[in-house]
């Protein structure tokens, strides 16, 4: 039947998404720092003149800023994965609700006219 196969499709997304580890969004932004700020600036270190930092919304749709550390951006950069697929694992999952929501649907209107006749 096809309504199991639905619901059997929305339990593996819902998988899917509980495998997900920690979740971040927005996005990491590369910025040029004042190499006068900088002490001792060594010129063959050239990750001493970035920092980096995420962009994000947060509530209110206010845009917020939170400075990573170097050694961290791969590890941020792995989270807004994780937060981009678990969207589109949930919009899988609306997508598919909403199948199953209408061949629930035909499938009552069916038992309803058979119980008629």
């Amino acid at each position: 039947m096809e309504i199991d196969e639905v619901k059997k499709q929305i339990k593996a997304e819902m998988k899917k998404l509980s495998s997900l580890s920690r979740m971040l969004k927005g996005t990491i932004n590369k910025i040029k720092t004042n190499r006068n700020r900088i002490k001792n600036s060594d010129k063959a270190d050239l990750n001493k003149n970035w920092v980096y930092n995420l962009t994000y919304l947060g509530k209110n749709k206010k845009t917020k800023n939170v400075y990573i550390n170097l050694k961290r951006v791969d590890e941020a950069k792995q989270m807004i994965a994780n937060h981009k697929e678990a969207l589109q694992i949930l919009d899988n999952i609306v997508e598919l609700n909403v199948k199953l929501f209408r061949l629930e649907k035909k499938r009552t209107k069916r038992v309803i006219s058979q119980k008629l006749f």
